[in-house]
């Protein structure tokens, strides 16, 4: 779940408890390729699933999408 937004790093709560830094960039989709989205359309208390290298705690964001679940689970690639 997203708990907090502050420009480009977002902080989200993981559904293992785990407090996370999401850095976003030019290169981050929002939404899928068939129905996209924009940041804008993920606001604080959205429970997201955020695709992207993790390095401890913080997540590179690659691919953000709304997630069909309650959960929030930042997946590597």
């Amino acid at each position: 779940m997203i708990t907090a937004e502050n420009g480009d790093s977002w902080t989200v709560k993981g559904d293992n408890g785990t407090t996370y830094t999401v850095a976003l960039g030019t290169g981050t989709m929002f939404g899928s390729k068939k129905t996209p989205a924009t940041r804008q359309q993920f606001p604080v208390g959205d429970h997201v699933r955020i695709s992207g290298p993790i390095s401890g705690s913080t997540v590179t964001a690659t691919d953000i999408r709304n997630s069909s679940a309650k959960t929030t689970t930042p997946a590597s690639q």
